[in-house]
């Protein structure tokens, strides 16, 4: 059995069952903490990624850490499954099966020791196999008592002794890696902080006091980093049966609860939560924020994102942020209640219009028919009797005068390892309905259907949304779905049924056009608007008497949205489909950057426009294009240079791989496609028939292209690449950053002329002669020596210094200047490539101007990028010829903003 505390050097693991004997610490920071839980997946797949979320939080608050147990290669792999299958094969008796699976627990957590150092592997290694040998050992006596089987209650309470195993490992490891990286950090075992016994409940008092018992823990570890186990042991009625697979994000609830932190941030693979399954559904969108009955209804309704208990404990208290590992500078998805969350940049204060659409499928739908009283309270309470008695949990429930409709859930959610249903849990479930059904039908004739999804449309205040249920039920027939069952209840945020321009590559583009005098019309969503919006901070702050709410105008959209309108319309909509055609009609240029077939759901395709309008160029950005086994997926940024060879060839020398410090990739397609679009207006031009065309553009292509030189070097070499050289050259030298004085310098000497001048800066004019630096080729053969002696040299000077002794000389050179003193740069400056302009919402403010300068034309910056829906009733009144009568009707309906 692992100890209670483990020693290693100015740290210490020490276990919450010492909490009885704890003396109580204040926090060591004024500052209230952080606490972050990090998903199984996560703590699996990305643990160095953990890490460094966890470094850079403590920059700016203590933080405490809960672990979940760490998944493996697939869900049925992961660790609590793992324990879950040993201990159901302990109880069918199959012992070798059992200790098989135990070894596979073992040997994964074994292997992920490898990126520790070797005392601290070696010490983890050692704990995780006596833990693993106690648990052969238990399950070995469990196997041999074949009674115990039948008794559910001996179930319960060795899947709890075995589950907190998981987050054991997990914690262990997390806490070891922090320690590796610098952090003095202390592990936290909180399996024995329950006390339970049988007449316990799960009520506020019980979890008051857990949140209290583990507060005194955790402010105890002072300066030291809190890594806590997301597993507090025993509970009443065993704990998956009580809190279910979330109880982890539950315990995390605890923590934030007991140590009344600043938020609770859970980390996962997902961005936050999203409007829809964003696998699904390709239009759906993150929400910045939600409310937690919103939240609530989410959890039940099919999003896995988040415990209902979790968002029970913390609400009111903390507020809870669901964020993306992956993603660690992404904002996320807020729950909190509205009173306190109009003080996060990110809360989203408009009016609440619907907020998410979730499905939950494998319901079964039980109709009962009577003409019995069926709304009398005894009737009820005779069906409610009989679904409790075999165990039936109803996930909707509607009643008339004579039937009552039912909708149960109707396979197991247990899983093993052959990655099948369980049989024996889904035998037990069926019977269990066989038989209700059964029982049902003393009070009246039954219908049963099978394979049928909630759909739940889900918002606060939905309920009194007027003609929200007739749109409702239109988007429904529209797509063909038929409604079996409809409950609305007591409900004020969910409807339950039975049943463009987005990122930086399209808005360089479309910045670029509007320079050159285009009109250039930005449809966005009508709540949410661009999701570069939310991009901040930084945020251009409102300015008082402009009477809108929320952090400003994010500085990444101001970037590239001048000179452009913006339209707030949802084409989720008939009326919002049948105005983009109108404007596709009459305009010149469409451009897109959804999925490929997206946008042909709602007939916005090429085909679907250009029948319409003959003469129209579509162009269409995507991450992989139009074709190829690539092209149905989604494309970022920093995933294709990842994926087409940028990073592999940009870092320091003998370092990873690191993306490059703008998202260059976005931007050089923003121009390739705007290129290509002037190429085709003047093929139309050309062209008799005046015939537009469909422009396909894809990131990854365009990555490709742009490796030019080096592209064509492997091409004929046949080598993989140039590999990584910092600033320097692979070809020549020297042609690269030196260290000065006080920063760097860039020197490139190109040719044997350029480098005798610079040797004669220096003053080291002998170099030039020597056989060993006289031509390139000598020079590269020798890079590291004269680099080395070149940099002995600038460091004895400033930047400043050598700036001043090389102008003049014909030597190409360079100071290396971080961005704020490159915008004050004299030459940008007199270059005029930063205006002042006069933005409606937020007052003055300065604009990167655009590159190219024309003798016959003046392209710049004629206004500043749009509020929101700024133009929506100019582009409708102006372009579509609406009248005030029908835009207001588009208003009240949701379509515009």
């Amino acid at each position: 059995m692992a100890p209670d505390v483990l020693c290693n050097g100015s740290s210490s693991y020490t276990s919450g069952s010492l909490v009885n004997g704890i003396s109580e610490k204040a926090e060591t920071a004024a500052e209230k903490r952080l606490v972050l839980k990090f998903g199984g997946t996560v703590c699996g797949r990305l643990p160095e990624e953990v890490v460094e979320i966890c470094l850079s939080a403590l920059r700016e608050s203590p933080i405490a850490v809960v672990c979940s147990a760490r998944s493996g290669k697939t869900k049925d792999e992961g660790t609590t499954n793992l324990l879950l299958k040993a201990a159901r094969l302990a109880f069918r008796g199959e012992l070798a099966a059992c200790k098989e699976t135990v070894s596979g627990i073992l040997s994964q957590h074994v292997q992920g020791t490898s990126i520790l150092c070797s005392a601290q592997a070696e010490r983890l290694v050692g704990i995780f196999t006596e833990e693993c040998d106690r648990l052969a050992t238990i399950l070995s006596d469990i196997a041999q008592q074949p009674n115990l089987s039948r008794k559910h209650s001996a179930r319960a309470e060795l899947e709890d002794q075995v589950l907190g195993l998981g987050e054991k490992f997990s914690t262990l490891f997390l806490t070891a890696l922090l320690e590796d990286r610098g952090r003095v950090a202390e592990y936290i075992d909180l399996s024995h902080v329950v006390d339970a016994n049988p007449h316990q409940a799960l009520t506020p008092d019980f979890y008051q006091h857990i949140s209290e018992s583990i507060g005194r823990i955790v402010q105890a570890c002072g300066d030291r980093v809190p890594v806590i186990t997301g597993f507090f042991g025993k509970v009443p009625g065993g704990l998956l049966e009580s809190c279910g697979r979330g109880y982890s994000d539950l315990l995390a609830a605890l923590v934030a609860v007991g140590v009344d932190a600043r938020e609770l941030q859970i980390w996962k693979e997902v961005s936050g939560v999203y409007t829809a399954d964003p696998r699904k559904v390709p239009t759906a969108y993150l929400l910045p924020s939600i409310h937690p009955s919103e939240a609530n209804e989410l959890t039940f309704y099919g999003s896995e994102v988040l415990h209902h208990f979790t968002i029970e404990q913390c609400i009111p208290r903390i507020p809870i942020r669901i964020k993306n590992v992956r993603e660690p500078d992404g904002s996320g998805t807020l729950i909190f209640l509205d009173d306190k969350k109009k003080d996060d940049p990110y809360y989203d204060q408009r009016p609440r219009r619907p907020t998410a659409v979730t499905v939950k499928q494998h319901i079964t739908v039980v109709n009962v028919h009577s003409n019995r009283k069926v709304g009398s309270p005894e009737f009820l309470a005779k069906i409610c009797g009989k679904l409790s008695e075999h165990s039936l949990s109803v996930d909707l429930f509607e009643l008339n005068e004579c039937h009552v409709s039912l909708a149960v859930h109707s396979r197991s959610a247990f899983i093993t390892m052959t990655g099948k249903k369980n049989q024996e849990e889904i035998e037990s479930q069926h019977l269990n309905l066989l038989n209700a059904i059964e029982d049902l039908k003393k009070f009246g004739s039954v219908e049963v259907v099978h394979n049928m999804a909630i759909l739940s449309l889900i918002g606060k205040g939905l309920k009194r949304s007027c003609g929200m249920a007739g749109r409702l039920f239109s988007a429904l027939g529209d797509n063909n779905i038929n409604i079996e069952m409809i409950s609305q209840g007591a409900s004020e945020v969910k409807t339950p049924f039975h049943t463009f321009a987005r990122f930086l590559r399209i808005q360089q583009l479309s910045a670029n056009a509007s320079s050159y005098r285009a009109e250039v019309i930005k449809i966005e969503h009508p709540i949410r608007g661009d999701d570069t919006r939310a991009w901040g901070p930084p945020y251009a702050k409102y300015k008082p008497e402009s009477e809108r709410s929320g952090p400003g105008e994010s500085a990444y959209f101001l970037s590239v949205n001048r000179n452009k309108k913006s339209l707030a319309l949802s084409f989720a909509s008939a009326p919002g489909q049948s105005i983009l055609r109108s404007l596709a009609q009459k305009s010149d240029i469409l451009v897109e950057n959804f999925l490929p077939n997206t946008l042909s759901r709602y007939a916005l395709s090429y085909p679907d426009l250009s029948s319409l309008n003959p003469s129209l160029i579509y162009a269409s950005i995507t991450g992989y294009g139009q074709t190829g086994p690539y092209s149905n997926r989604a494309g970022y940024d920093v995933m294709v240079e990842a994926e087409m060879g940028l990073m592999h060839i940009t870092g320091e020398r003998d370092g990873s791989p690191v993306k490059v410090g703008v998202a260059v990739t976005d931007l050089t397609t923003g121009l390739y496609t705007s290129n290509a679009i002037m190429a085709a207006l003047i093929q139309r031009a050309t062209n008799k028939g005046k015939r537009g065309q469909h422009i396909d553009v894809s990131l990854s292509d365009c990555q490709v292209a742009t490796l030019s030189n080096l592209a064509s070097s492997c091409l004929i070499s046949g080598q993989r690449d140039s590999g990584r050289w910092g600033t320097a050259h692979p070809s020549i030298v020297p042609y690269r950053g030196f260290k000065t004085r006080d920063g760097d310098v860039l020197l490139g000497g190109g040719n044997d002329r350029l480098f005798g001048v610079l040797c004669d800066k220096l003053g080291k004019p002998s170099w030039k002669d020597e056989d060993r630096f006289r031509t390139n080729a000598a020079r590269v053969a020798n890079r590291i020596e004269l680099e080395g002696l070149i940099e002995a040299e600038t460091r004895t000077k400033t930047t400043g210094e050598w700036l001043e002794l090389l102008e003049g000389s014909g030597m190409p050179y360079a100071a290396v200047n971080d961005v704020q003193d490159t915008l004050r740069h004299p030459h940008v400056v007199a270059r005029d490539m930063v205006r002042e302009v006069e933005h409606p919402g937020c007052g003055p403010m300065r604009l990167v101007n655009t590159p190219v300068k024309y003798s016959e034309a003046e392209p710049g910056i004629r206004s500043p990028p749009p509020m929101l829906g700024e133009h929506t009733e100019e582009v409708l009144r102006g372009v579509l010829d609406m009248s005030e009568g029908e835009i207001a009707r588009l208003k009240e309906e949701g379509v515009i903003s």
